[in-house]
């Protein structure tokens, strides 16, 4: 890659990282400007649709968030010959890991000079629906080591999901089990390991692995095998600081660390906001937190995961219709995924909040899908033109595990059809859907 011109605009200098999904490498504009980084997907994965996806989803999450404690994203694309390929920011300096290989321990007040920033960062994230999900030293850029301005930077959203908008891949709507992990193992929150939905708070997780490893020079489970590492996330209480031969950490600092490690979200802080302010009364430091410096500093538009949803109710052209499903996003998922099987669906596309569907004629008999046996058996209609629909998809930040759905039923082209048997269809089509999500109107 050295010498090679990236995007038609970058001239690729020196390889500086490689990971499981691709290589990085140092590079100037030809016009031109200071350094960035340009990332690319490793080849053996690069012509995986579901890769490719996730690859897309890195471009339009770091396009829609502006942070000065986070990197920031130039423009991400497809070259001809590297694939494809996102430009960032290029911060000079260690990252945590390199910084623990020079310092091996941080102390209490140093760790707080820099989780402020850190959770800066993240609570912003949070709040504009992005969370990280592959935090660790090595996603951390230290800037001005061992000086008073000493700070950080958060690198790599590349793996971070809407929270927001629920993203069902077409692989598990259309039947396939093949699914991956995201997350490195040693700082991956136990929900991850599990399979289950994760929000803000499995980023809190990884915090806390990644603050007892700054301060203690070793990880809270340290493990090389990677079943029993695995395993101790899950069930494993994490230890003190004492009992790994480390002293002189405050307690209320020892205790909020602990309770980023604990095994389910409910039980550790409830933002990375209020991580920080525990944290900073620990070290008796309540007054160095201004809570303005948590909110969100720009968030971007365009982003192709921020879908515009018609006001409910109908016109000449599509009929839009809400429901709220409480139940577990991973339920949910499945629930969705026994409605469309049943209902003979065509699946077109799913991307963070949306799923497009299209129904020909009804199958003369309906199969039935996984959990249906929970919601009323939907009838066949009768032969009928086809309908299309869009299906929005919003989590609601409280109360927990609330779905918001929204229908939007349409012609394949051209206006909704004069047919007082077509609406009907649609009507029953929405019932039926909300029977299977045990939703309300």
């Amino acid at each position: 890659m050295q010498g090679r011109t990236v995007l038609g605009k970058y001239v690729v200098d020196r390889q500086i990282g490689r990971g499981s999904m691709g290589e990085v490498f140092l590079a100037h504009p030809v016009a031109g400007g200071p350094d960035i980084v340009v990332k690319t997907m490793a080849g053996k994965v690069a012509g995986q649709q579901k890769f490719r996806e996730m690859f897309a989803r890195e471009i339009a999450m770091m396009a829609r968030f502006r942070h000065p404690h986070a990197v920031e994203l130039i423009e991400g694309g497809v070259d001809p010959v590297a694939g494809p390929c996102i430009v960032m920011e290029y911060v000079p300096g260690p990252d945590l890991a390199k910084a623990l290989e020079l310092y091996r321990t941080f102390d209490a007040e140093r760790v707080g000079r820099l989780i402020v920033p850190l959770c800066q960062a993240l609570h912003a994230a949070h709040s504009a629906g992005i969370i990280h999900r592959d935090l660790k030293p090595a996603n951390v850029k230290l800037l001005n080591a061992g000086t008073p301005d000493e700070s950080v930077k958060v690198m790599d959203l590349g793996l971070a999901a809407i929270a927001d908008k629920p993203h069902i891949p077409l692989e598990k709507l259309r039947g396939s089990q093949d699914e991956f992990a995201v997350g490195s193992p040693a700082y991956m929150s136990p929900e991850q390991i599990r399979g289950d939905g994760v929000d803000a708070r499995a980023d809190l997780y990884s915090l806390g692995v990644l603050m007892f490893e700054l301060i203690s020079g070793r990880l809270p489970f340290d493990e090389e095998d990677l079943g029993i590492l695995l395993r101790a996330h899950l069930s494993q209480r994490a230890p003190t600081f004492a009992s790994v031969g480390v002293e002189g950490v405050p307690p209320r600092v020892e205790a909020v660390i602990l309770q980023c490690l604990e095994k389910y979200p409910n039980e550790r802080p409830t933002s990375a906001f209020e991580l920080a302010r525990q944290f900073k009364i620990g070290l008796g430091q309540l007054d160095a937190l201004d809570p303005e410096d948590f909110n969100p500093v720009l968030v971007g538009e365009g982003s192709s995961a921020t879908h515009a949803i018609a006001p409910v109710g109908s016109n000449t052209q599509r009929i839009v219709q809400t429901m709220e499903a409480w139940m577990p996003e991973a339920i949910a998922v499945v629930k969705l995924r026994g409605f469309l099987e049943d209902m003979g669906a065509n699946i077109l596309t799913s991307e963070p909040g949306l799923i497009r569907v299209t129904l020909g004629e009804p199958p003369p008999q309906a199969k039935r899908g996984l959990f249906s046996w929970l919601s009323k058996a939907a009838t066949p209609a009768p032969t009928l033109a086809p309908v299309a629909i869009d299906l929005y998809l919003t989590k609601k930040p409280a109360p927990a595990n609330k779905l918001e759905v929204t229908t939007v039923f349409r012609a394949l082209s051209g206006p909704l059809p004069d047919d007082p048997a077509w609406h009907q269809r649609t009507k029953k089509l929405h019932n039926d859907l909300r029977g299977y999500l045990m939703a309300q109107r």
